[in-house]
Protein backbone atom coordinates (compact mmCIF):
# COMPACT_ATOMS: atom_id res chain seq x y z
CA UNK A 1 0.00 0.00 0.00
CA UNK A 2 2.75 2.53 0.92
CA UNK A 3 4.69 1.57 -2.24
CA UNK A 4 1.46 2.80 -4.39
CA UNK A 5 0.77 5.86 -2.61
CA UNK A 6 4.63 6.47 -3.33
CA UNK A 7 4.09 6.03 -6.57
CA UNK A 8 0.51 8.27 -6.94
CA UNK A 9 2.66 10.88 -5.06
CA UNK A 10 5.44 10.73 -7.33
CA UNK A 11 2.85 10.98 -10.43
CA UNK A 12 1.28 13.87 -9.17
CA UNK A 13 4.94 15.65 -8.09
CA UNK A 14 5.85 15.87 -11.73
CA UNK A 15 2.17 16.69 -12.82
CA UNK A 16 2.93 19.21 -10.80
CA UNK A 17 6.02 20.06 -11.93
CA UNK A 18 5.13 20.75 -15.11
CA UNK A 19 2.59 22.78 -14.65
CA UNK A 20 4.71 25.28 -12.66
CA UNK A 21 5.71 26.22 -16.39
CA UNK A 22 2.33 27.69 -16.83
CA UNK A 23 2.16 29.46 -13.21
CA UNK A 24 5.24 31.17 -13.89
CA UNK A 25 3.86 33.25 -16.33
CA UNK A 26 1.14 34.71 -13.97
CA UNK A 27 1.01 37.49 -11.47
CA UNK A 28 2.50 37.31 -7.90
CA UNK A 29 -1.11 36.58 -6.05
CA UNK A 30 -2.21 34.28 -8.89
CA UNK A 31 0.82 32.45 -8.45
CA UNK A 32 0.42 31.89 -4.39
CA UNK A 33 -3.10 30.90 -4.79
CA UNK A 34 -2.29 28.29 -7.01
CA UNK A 35 0.48 26.95 -5.76
CA UNK A 36 -1.09 26.68 -1.94
CA UNK A 37 -4.10 24.66 -3.97
CA UNK A 38 -1.48 22.44 -5.39
CA UNK A 39 0.24 21.60 -2.37
CA UNK A 40 -3.33 20.40 -1.28
CA UNK A 41 -3.55 18.14 -4.31
CA UNK A 42 -0.28 16.47 -3.75
CA UNK A 43 -1.42 14.68 -0.38
CA UNK A 44 -5.22 13.81 -1.82
CA UNK A 45 -4.92 10.14 -2.53
CA UNK A 46 -3.47 9.38 0.72
CA UNK A 47 -6.34 11.01 2.98
CA UNK A 48 -9.70 10.38 0.43
CA UNK A 49 -12.58 7.80 1.08
CA UNK A 50 -14.82 6.44 -0.82
CA UNK A 51 -18.75 6.74 -1.79
CA UNK A 52 -20.43 4.25 -3.37
CA UNK A 53 -23.48 4.49 -5.90
CA UNK A 54 -25.20 0.96 -7.33
CA UNK A 55 -28.64 1.16 -9.13
CA UNK A 56 -30.29 0.24 -12.62
CA UNK A 57 -31.89 1.68 -15.92
CA UNK A 58 -34.59 -0.81 -17.02
CA UNK A 59 -34.87 1.22 -20.55
CA UNK A 60 -30.72 0.95 -20.82
CA UNK A 61 -29.92 -3.04 -20.62
CA UNK A 62 -26.11 -3.32 -22.20
CA UNK A 63 -25.58 0.77 -22.26
CA UNK A 64 -23.19 2.79 -20.43
CA UNK A 65 -22.37 5.51 -18.27
CA UNK A 66 -19.45 8.29 -18.20
CA UNK A 67 -18.56 9.49 -15.13
CA UNK A 68 -17.44 12.72 -15.46
CA UNK A 69 -15.59 14.55 -12.58
CA UNK A 70 -13.57 18.05 -12.91
CA UNK A 71 -11.60 17.67 -9.67
CA UNK A 72 -8.21 18.08 -11.29
CA UNK A 73 -7.82 21.73 -12.49
CA UNK A 74 -4.14 21.56 -12.67
CA UNK A 75 -3.40 18.08 -14.82
CA UNK A 76 -1.59 19.38 -18.00
CA UNK A 77 -3.18 16.56 -19.87
CA UNK A 78 -7.07 14.64 -19.38
CA UNK A 79 -5.58 11.95 -17.11
CA UNK A 80 -6.97 13.29 -13.93
CA UNK A 81 -10.05 15.34 -15.50
CA UNK A 82 -11.88 12.01 -14.16
CA UNK A 83 -14.00 10.90 -17.52
CA UNK A 84 -14.33 6.93 -16.70
CA UNK A 85 -16.72 4.67 -18.86
CA UNK A 86 -18.99 1.93 -16.48
CA UNK A 87 -21.02 -0.63 -18.51
CA UNK A 88 -25.19 -1.78 -17.24
CA UNK A 89 -25.44 -5.28 -17.42
CA UNK A 90 -28.10 -6.69 -20.02
CA UNK A 91 -30.82 -5.75 -17.14
CA UNK A 92 -29.16 -2.08 -16.93
CA UNK A 93 -27.75 -2.58 -13.39
CA UNK A 94 -24.87 -0.80 -12.95
CA UNK A 95 -22.18 -0.13 -10.04
CA UNK A 96 -19.36 2.65 -9.15
CA UNK A 97 -17.23 3.89 -6.68
CA UNK A 98 -14.90 7.10 -6.40
CA UNK A 99 -12.20 8.08 -4.22
CA UNK A 100 -13.19 11.49 -2.35
CA UNK A 101 -11.38 13.80 0.48
CA UNK A 102 -14.44 16.13 0.22
CA UNK A 103 -18.00 16.50 -1.26
CA UNK A 104 -17.60 16.94 -4.80
CA UNK A 105 -20.19 17.53 -7.81
CA UNK A 106 -20.01 14.87 -10.61
CA UNK A 107 -22.07 14.29 -13.30
CA UNK A 108 -22.83 10.69 -15.12
CA UNK A 109 -23.80 10.75 -18.62
CA UNK A 110 -26.17 7.54 -19.78
CA UNK A 111 -26.20 6.24 -23.01
CA UNK A 112 -28.06 3.01 -23.96
CA UNK A 113 -26.46 0.45 -25.88
CA UNK A 114 -26.63 1.94 -29.63
CA UNK A 115 -24.66 5.48 -27.82
CA UNK A 116 -27.90 7.28 -27.54
CA UNK A 117 -27.94 9.52 -25.10
CA UNK A 118 -30.63 8.93 -22.04
CA UNK A 119 -29.52 11.68 -19.94
CA UNK A 120 -27.31 13.48 -17.09
CA UNK A 121 -27.35 12.64 -13.72
CA UNK A 122 -25.90 15.02 -11.24
CA UNK A 123 -24.54 13.49 -8.24
CA UNK A 124 -23.24 15.85 -4.89
CA UNK A 125 -20.68 12.49 -3.41
CA UNK A 126 -19.75 13.20 -0.12
CA UNK A 127 -16.90 10.44 2.11
CA UNK A 128 -19.44 7.34 2.90
CA UNK A 129 -22.29 8.37 0.86
CA UNK A 130 -24.12 4.76 -0.07
CA UNK A 131 -26.39 5.59 -2.88
CA UNK A 132 -29.13 3.68 -4.35
CA UNK A 133 -30.87 4.74 -7.71
CA UNK A 134 -33.88 2.93 -8.59
CA UNK A 135 -36.24 3.76 -12.27
CA UNK A 136 -39.51 3.06 -10.67
CA UNK A 137 -42.55 0.90 -12.86
CA UNK A 138 -43.96 3.77 -14.90
CA UNK A 139 -41.87 6.20 -14.26
CA UNK A 140 -40.46 8.30 -17.02
CA UNK A 141 -37.54 7.74 -19.18
CA UNK A 142 -35.47 9.07 -17.27
CA UNK A 143 -36.39 9.39 -13.68
CA UNK A 144 -35.39 8.05 -10.48
CA UNK A 145 -36.32 6.48 -6.77
CA UNK A 146 -33.21 7.43 -4.66
CA UNK A 147 -32.21 6.80 -1.42
CA UNK A 148 -29.36 5.64 1.14
CA UNK A 149 -27.01 7.80 2.56
CA UNK A 150 -26.28 10.90 0.82
CA UNK A 151 -29.89 10.51 -0.70
CA UNK A 152 -31.13 14.39 -0.02
CA UNK A 153 -28.41 15.83 -1.93
CA UNK A 154 -28.68 13.40 -5.07
CA UNK A 155 -31.98 12.78 -6.23
CA UNK A 156 -32.55 14.41 -9.59
CA UNK A 157 -31.37 17.67 -10.38
CA UNK A 158 -31.70 18.25 -14.10
CA UNK A 159 -29.15 20.59 -15.27
CA UNK A 160 -26.96 19.78 -18.37
CA UNK A 161 -24.01 21.01 -19.71
CA UNK A 162 -24.18 23.85 -21.99
CA UNK A 163 -23.55 21.94 -24.74
CA UNK A 164 -25.87 23.54 -27.74
CA UNK A 165 -23.13 25.99 -28.78
CA UNK A 166 -22.23 24.75 -31.84
CA UNK A 167 -24.49 27.10 -33.56
CA UNK A 168 -23.13 30.18 -32.40
CA UNK A 169 -19.51 29.24 -34.06
CA UNK A 170 -18.50 32.11 -36.60
CA UNK A 171 -20.92 34.46 -35.31
CA UNK A 172 -18.37 37.46 -35.40
CA UNK A 173 -20.31 39.27 -32.30
CA UNK A 174 -20.76 37.95 -28.97
CA UNK A 175 -24.53 38.75 -29.04
CA UNK A 176 -26.24 35.24 -29.22
CA UNK A 177 -23.61 33.44 -27.55
CA UNK A 178 -24.28 35.53 -24.29
CA UNK A 179 -28.19 35.68 -24.34
CA UNK A 180 -28.10 31.71 -24.76
CA UNK A 181 -25.84 31.41 -21.38
CA UNK A 182 -28.48 33.82 -19.67
CA UNK A 183 -31.37 32.36 -20.52
CA UNK A 184 -29.81 28.96 -19.79
CA UNK A 185 -28.33 30.53 -16.65
CA UNK A 186 -31.67 31.58 -15.23
CA UNK A 187 -33.45 28.27 -15.96
CA UNK A 188 -30.65 26.38 -13.92
CA UNK A 189 -31.17 28.86 -10.84
CA UNK A 190 -34.56 28.32 -11.27
CA UNK A 191 -34.36 24.26 -11.54
CA UNK A 192 -32.21 24.54 -8.43
CA UNK A 193 -34.11 26.62 -5.95
CA UNK A 194 -36.89 23.98 -6.94
CA UNK A 195 -34.41 21.49 -5.81
CA UNK A 196 -33.50 23.24 -2.66
CA UNK A 197 -37.08 23.47 -1.56
CA UNK A 198 -38.32 20.11 -2.47
CA UNK A 199 -35.43 17.91 -1.54
CA UNK A 200 -34.26 20.14 1.70
CA UNK A 201 -30.02 18.76 0.67
CA UNK A 202 -27.42 19.87 3.11
CA UNK A 203 -26.24 23.72 3.15
CA UNK A 204 -22.63 22.81 1.03
CA UNK A 205 -24.55 21.49 -1.65
CA UNK A 206 -26.47 24.66 -1.42
CA UNK A 207 -22.99 26.29 -1.95
CA UNK A 208 -21.22 24.30 -4.07
CA UNK A 209 -24.04 24.80 -6.52
CA UNK A 210 -24.93 28.22 -6.20
CA UNK A 211 -21.27 29.10 -6.54
CA UNK A 212 -21.07 26.38 -9.72
CA UNK A 213 -23.99 28.19 -11.70
CA UNK A 214 -22.05 31.30 -10.54
CA UNK A 215 -19.53 30.34 -12.72
CA UNK A 216 -21.70 28.69 -15.81
CA UNK A 217 -21.18 31.46 -17.84
CA UNK A 218 -17.88 32.39 -17.72
CA UNK A 219 -16.78 28.62 -17.95
CA UNK A 220 -18.74 28.17 -21.18
CA UNK A 221 -18.13 31.63 -22.99
CA UNK A 222 -14.06 31.65 -22.48
CA UNK A 223 -13.86 28.27 -23.71
CA UNK A 224 -16.12 29.24 -26.63
CA UNK A 225 -14.76 32.79 -27.41
CA UNK A 226 -11.63 31.51 -27.37
CA UNK A 227 -12.11 28.75 -29.76
CA UNK A 228 -14.21 30.95 -32.11
CA UNK A 229 -11.56 33.65 -32.54
CA UNK A 230 -9.30 31.50 -34.77
CA UNK A 231 -12.39 30.87 -36.49
CA UNK A 232 -13.63 34.50 -37.38
CA UNK A 233 -9.71 35.53 -36.87
CA UNK A 234 -9.81 39.44 -38.56
CA UNK A 235 -12.82 39.93 -37.72
CA UNK A 236 -12.22 38.53 -33.96
CA UNK A 237 -10.00 41.72 -33.74
CA UNK A 238 -12.09 44.39 -35.37
CA UNK A 239 -14.76 43.09 -32.60
CA UNK A 240 -12.14 42.71 -29.79
CA UNK A 241 -13.55 45.39 -27.63
CA UNK A 242 -16.97 43.75 -27.78
CA UNK A 243 -15.46 40.06 -27.05
CA UNK A 244 -13.69 40.88 -24.11
CA UNK A 245 -15.94 43.51 -22.85
CA UNK A 246 -18.49 40.35 -22.04
CA UNK A 247 -15.63 39.00 -21.04
CA UNK A 248 -14.91 41.25 -18.41
CA UNK A 249 -18.13 41.44 -17.21
CA UNK A 250 -18.40 37.78 -16.38
CA UNK A 251 -15.00 38.65 -14.38
CA UNK A 252 -17.14 40.62 -12.17
CA UNK A 253 -19.51 38.81 -11.66
CA UNK A 254 -17.11 35.35 -11.02
CA UNK A 255 -13.78 36.58 -10.40
CA UNK A 256 -10.48 34.30 -11.88
CA UNK A 257 -8.79 33.77 -8.13
CA UNK A 258 -11.62 32.26 -5.50
CA UNK A 259 -10.17 30.06 -3.66
CA UNK A 260 -13.72 29.50 -2.15
CA UNK A 261 -14.75 28.35 -5.56
CA UNK A 262 -12.92 24.92 -5.53
CA UNK A 263 -16.05 23.28 -4.23
CA UNK A 264 -17.51 23.77 -7.70
CA UNK A 265 -17.11 21.77 -10.68
CA UNK A 266 -17.21 24.71 -13.49
CA UNK A 267 -14.71 26.45 -11.21
CA UNK A 268 -11.83 23.87 -12.03
CA UNK A 269 -12.81 23.69 -15.53
CA UNK A 270 -12.92 27.01 -16.12
CA UNK A 271 -9.15 27.08 -14.50
CA UNK A 272 -8.31 24.40 -16.55
CA UNK A 273 -8.68 25.79 -19.66
CA UNK A 274 -7.54 29.22 -18.53
CA UNK A 275 -4.25 28.27 -17.66
CA UNK A 276 -3.74 26.64 -20.62
CA UNK A 277 -4.81 29.62 -22.92
CA UNK A 278 -4.03 32.80 -20.90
Amino acid sequence: ANYIILNITLYKASEFLRTLNYIAMLSVPVQKFLFILLMAFLCKPCFSQQAEVKGFLNNAPDGKLYLVRSAYPFAVNNVYQGFKEIKLNSNGVFSFSVDILKPEIMRAIFEDSAGKKLGTYNFYLSPGDRIRLKQADGAAEFSFKTTGKGANNNQLLAIDNNDDVEKFYGDTLPGRIITYLQEQNSAHKKTLETYIQKEKPAVDFVNAWKINLQYEMLETYFSFSTNNAYQIDDAYKRNYVAWQGTLDALYRDAPVVNENAMVATLYKKFLSVYLLRT
